[in-house]
């Protein structure tokens, strides 16, 4: 994807800030891949891209993204609130971010007195652009000449003044002369009284003395000198994290290959099938048509009106056994493919364990998990609704694959919408330890929660939009609005929902499915759960294929 010039900027009246003798805005590729491990893509394309020119120190800036150019300043009022609002709210969450890594210490510390340099931006400057859909920070890590230092450590005081004969001459003796009322008083001495002053004299000179050996004594002011070249290079933390993180993928390669081993010692696990579990006997073949019934004299009105098989079905004679459909009830129609025991058994489909995408595309899945009350009822197959969404959760994200970033939205109560952040493949075991913790509280602000979800959600790539809900909004929400919002701004996401309702909610949330071109998707049981949960997806279960 081919990056978008917004402006060029000239170094006249601004300031460029650095930490240790490195200017912030050189480090812009070491700033976005801590920023998008940590937090995301969209806060990692929130800094421009700068190149620098050396002749003349012009900056070109670069938005990682495609699409038009326009000023935040020039939108619409209602656009640019809703912009202006995303932007601060990527800014608060890298400041959040830099605040945590002063915490940890070390290497780190200097990351987050990094990222907190490049949060600074000269007032009063057209800074930030709106390319496509993505907000944009130009002229980041500067502020305007005239100001304090903020990151080189040079001194802000003024040096002491050095005189015509060198900073010696401080401490040289002042000449002393005589005052009037000395010249007074040796006019007015008597004669012969005089030779006192020879005492005199030799006390004044120790009592000088005296003063300009305590003015030697007191310390000097202090001179900061700024030493770029003989100071040592401070560390860089990327190697240490760089390190960290290939320590964690390898450690992750091993557990997958120990887990791989044990499911090759088990066996293939055959997929349960709810029509084997009610009905294990095999179904009776049933005729083509039911047979007539025997005729009776005289006029009846079946001779009349033809019969009706589905709604009045005639019995069948006694010497043949019940239907099977007369024994059991009907299961539930699925919206999407029928249930296993009904296909004809085929080889399961190839698919790629890790499949490729160009960069700044890759899949995003945003699960959005309802937090009320009514998650700790009971379902078939699971202890609590709960219990059963978190037990599918953590078998879908452990099967994704590696490319795909995934982020958690829960909802506890109507003030309470919680967004996490998203997880990255060597991170997913982080995200389980979230969604294990979830424990049902207050209310369902559906709505808020799918909002939030679309606005964290990339523009550029194809996502996914996962719901799991058990009803309709409590909060005064509009969830189909939301839903149709986010179809409007992006879309190419999808929003496909799990309904475990049992159908109180279902109307609602067949809207928001449909606003996107998305499924309902409505388990069984608890088993079921995490084929729909797969489904729901949209990604291949990696730990199924080779």
């Amino acid at each position: 994807m081919s990056d978008t010039r917004i402006r060029t900027t000239s170094p006249a009246g601004f300031r460029r800030l650095g930490l240790h003798g490195q200017v912030v805005v050189t480090m812009h590729r070491q700033i976005a891949t801590i920023l998008g491990n940590r937090l995301g893509r969209e806060h990692a394309r929130f800094f421009a891209r700068p190149q620098i020119d050396p002749s003349n120190g012009q900056i070109d800036w670069y938005a990682p993204v495609a699409g038009p150019v326009t000023p935040v300043g020039s939108l619409e009022p209602g656009e640019r609130a809703r912009v202006e609002t995303l932007a601060r709210q990527i800014r608060s969450e890298i400041a959040q971010l830099g605040q945590a890594l002063k915490a940890e210490g070390a290497s780190a510390e200097l990351v987050g007195r990094m990222i907190d340099q490049a949060l600074v931006t000269p007032p009063d400057q057209e800074c930030l652009y709106l390319v496509g859909s993505q907000p944009v920070q130009v002229l980041w890590g500067h502020e305007l000449e005239g100001g304090a230092p903020a990151g080189f450590g040079q001194a802000s005081m003024a040096e002491p003044p050095v005189t015509a004969a060198g900073p010696s001459a401080a401490l040289q003796p002042t000449p002393v002369s005589a005052s009037p009322v000395a010249a007074a008083s040796l006019a007015a001495a008597p004669k012969g009284s005089w030779h006192w002053l020879a005492w005199l004299l030799p006390l004044l000179l120790l009592l000088l003395l005296a003063l300009l050996t305590i003015k030697a004594c007191e310390p000097l002011p202090p001179q900061v000198v700024e030493m770029r070249r003989e100071a040592p290079a401070p560390e860089n933390p990327l190697p240490a994290l760089e390190a960290r993180e290939r320590e964690l993928r390898d450690r992750l390669a091993a557990l997958e290959s120990q887990e791989h081993d044990a499911l090759a010692a088990c066996g293939p696990m055959e997929p349960p099938s709810m029509r084997a579990e009610i009905a294990p006997e095999p179904p009776v073949p049933e005729p083509d048509r039911p047979p007539e019934p025997a005729p009776v004299p005289g006029p009846k009105l079946g001779d009349l009106v033809p019969p009706i098989p589905e709604e009045q079905p005639t019995p069948p004679p006694q010497s043949e056994l019940p239907k099977l459909s007369q024994m059991v009830p009907p299961m539930p129609k699925e919206e999407t493919t029928p249930p296993p025991s009904a296909r004809t058994p085929q080889a399961p489909p190839k698919q790629s364990c890790n499949p490729n995408y160009p960069p700044g595309e890759e899949p995003e899945i945003v699960l959005i998990v309802d937090g009320s009350k009514s998650m700790d009822e009971p379902f078939p197959g699971a202890q609590t609704r709960m219990d059963m969404s978190r037990k599918s959760i953590s078998n879908l994200v452990r099967g994704l694959p590696k490319p795909v970033d995934v982020a958690l939205v829960e909802f506890t109560t109507c003030t309470n919408v919680r967004r996490d952040r998203f997880y990255s493949a060597p991170e997913r075991e982080a995200l389980i330890r979230e969604v294990e913790r979830l424990t049902p509280t207050g209310g369902t602000p559906l709505a808020r929660s799918i909002e939030r979800a679309g606005n964290i959600v990339s523009g550029q790539a194809d996502s996914t939009i996962v719901v799991v809900s058990d009803g309709e909004d409590t909060c005064n929400g509009d969830p189909c609005a939301a839903a149709r919002a986010i179809n409007r701004e992006k879309p190419n996401v999808t929003i496909n929902v799990i309904d475990i309702s049992g159908g109180s909610g279902r109307s609602v949330l067949q809207c928001v499915a449909g606003s996107t071109g998305g499924k309902v998707l409505t388990p069984q049981s608890g088993a079921d759960m995490l084929r729909k949960m797969q489904q729901a997806s949209g990604q291949p279960d990696t730990r199924a294929c080779k």
